[in-house]
């Protein structure tokens, strides 16, 4: 791995653990992702990633190569976690953090993720 892409994969990285496990991850959003209901939170979320993944592929592409890279992360978070939430409302025992099937889904979750974030990296690279 070249130096370039380990921080381009550190970014996207820092990017997403922002998104999703900070402040930027709002209790609506939080709310809509556990109960499926109001998807447009689900959108927005999507949107912060976006929005946070943008500087970081800024320092490696071009204006509009950047855009339709971020507007690939936006799409597959958002399709990611409308999904994880449709398991989490037919399956309850998805939703139950003292169970090991909620730790299982919210790894395979993040793991989605981060296999979208390594094809940004070597789409980009």
């Amino acid at each position: 791995m070249t130096t370039e892409a380990a921080w381009l994969l550190a970014g996207l990285m820092t990017a997403h653990f922002l998104g999703d496990f900070t402040v930027l991850a709002t209790p609506r959003m939080l709310e809509s992702k556990a109960t499926g209901r109001s998807v447009q939170w689900i959108a927005a979320h999507a949107g912060v990633h976006g929005a946070l993944a943008t500087p970081v592929l800024l320092a490696f592409e071009s204006f509009g190569q950047a855009l339709l890279i971020v507007a690939v992360i936006a799409v597959s978070h958002f399709v990611i976690d409308t999904g994880r939430s449709l398991l989490l409302t037919s399956y309850p025992i998805l939703a139950d953090s003292t169970r090991k099937a909620f730790w299982s889904a919210l790894g395979f979750d993040q793991l989605l993720h981060g296999l979208v974030l390594i094809w940004v990296a070597l789409y980009v690279l």
